[in-house]
């Protein structure tokens, strides 16, 4: 063989090689990303959700991934800008999706402390309160 032909032929070989190369499976995204978020790792977590999400826009874990992205953004890192962003993503991509109901009450209550939103302060005290017993 002629050496003019070792190099592209080389080439060639870990081409094919490199591009046969397994990619992570979807399931496999999905519980690394859950392990990270467990973890307290949350930029990795949004991380592999968005990868996830890149590598297979059809899969059925996709409106989950694109929902705790949002999650992720507004209730631990605290970046609201980025959760609203996730959150009208998720809105758009997957409009009847079980989640669209949570997904609007944390964009209308994003940033505010839970402890402070009007509803749960409602529930929480007609749970807590004592039954009043009605008078004779």
């Amino acid at each position: 063989m002629k050496k003019w032909m070792v190099v592209p032929l080389c080439l060639l070989i870990i081409t094919i090689v490199l591009s046969c190369a397994k990619k992570p499976g979807e399931e496999e995204l999905f519980t690394e990303a859950k392990r990270l978020q467990e973890q307290s790792q949350f930029q990795p977590a949004v991380n592999k959700y968005k990868e996830l999400i890149q590598l297979y826009p059809r899969s059925p874990l996709c409106a989950q991934s694109q929902f705790m992205i949002g999650y992720i953004y507004a209730n631990h890192i605290q970046d609201y800008t980025s959760a609203r962003e996730a959150y009208k993503t998720y809105l758009e991509k997957y409009g009847e999706d079980e989640m669209v109901k949570d997904a609007r009450w944390e964009l209308e209550h994003l940033g505010q402390d839970i402890n402070s939103i009007e509803d749960l302060l409602l529930k929480d005290s007609l749970k807590t309160s004592p039954s009043q017993p009605t008078q004779k």
